[in-house]
């Protein structure tokens, strides 16, 4: 959620600190409030079928967001009227802003399921002596994905471009591998 608040941030003539807030605080809260529970949730439910609906629920979540910002894209100014002082606040940044905390909280809480789900998961497909190395290709895998969605999220902020909901994208596509 970082880049779309950073381009949230760089479009939006003075949306304050709020438009980063959604990436640091909303998509980090949920692992504050419900890791505990998320380790109960996945220790009761079908561990398999918890990682494929949480996967499936932020693409969804993202890919509404994503049609949000193309509906709304054309009142968002650009880059160089807001450097240059000349853009005024759009009309209904507010309910855009609304939509980017609750994708990120929406985010955050299935990546804690998801992601406490699929750390308990190898125990249970992998026989032991091949523990270690099933271990080490999904976190390899995980921090494959969150390395190049970052890349590609801080390549597409810099160009200001709306495709930064891409890093979504690359991330999901990266740990559902």
């Amino acid at each position: 959620m970082r880049p779309i608040g950073r381009a949230l941030d760089r479009h939006c003539p003075d949306p304050g600190p709020a438009a980063d807030r959604p990436g640091g605080a909303g998509h980090r809260l949920p692992w504050l409030v419900l890791s505990l529970p998320a380790g109960v949730i996945a220790d009761r439910v079908d561990r398999r079928r918890l990682l494929v609906w949480m996967d499936m629920l932020r693409a969804a979540v993202i890919g509404g967001f994503a049609v949000a910002v193309l509906i709304y894209q054309a009142h968002i100014p650009d880059p160089e009227a807001v450097e240059a002082g000349l853009a005024e606040s759009p009309a209904g940044a507010g309910w855009l802003l609304a939509a980017l905390y609750a994708t990120a909280l929406t985010v955050g809480s299935a990546e804690v399921l998801r992601d406490n789900s699929a750390q308990t998961l190898p125990p249970a497909l992998v026989k032991k002596p091949h523990l270690k190395r099933a271990n080490a290709r999904l976190w390899g895998a995980e921090v494959t994905a969150d390395g190049s969605a970052l890349i590609y999220g801080a390549t597409a902020a810099q160009q200001g471009s709306a495709s930064c909901l891409g890093v979504f994208w690359v991330q999901s596509a990266g740990k559902a591998l």
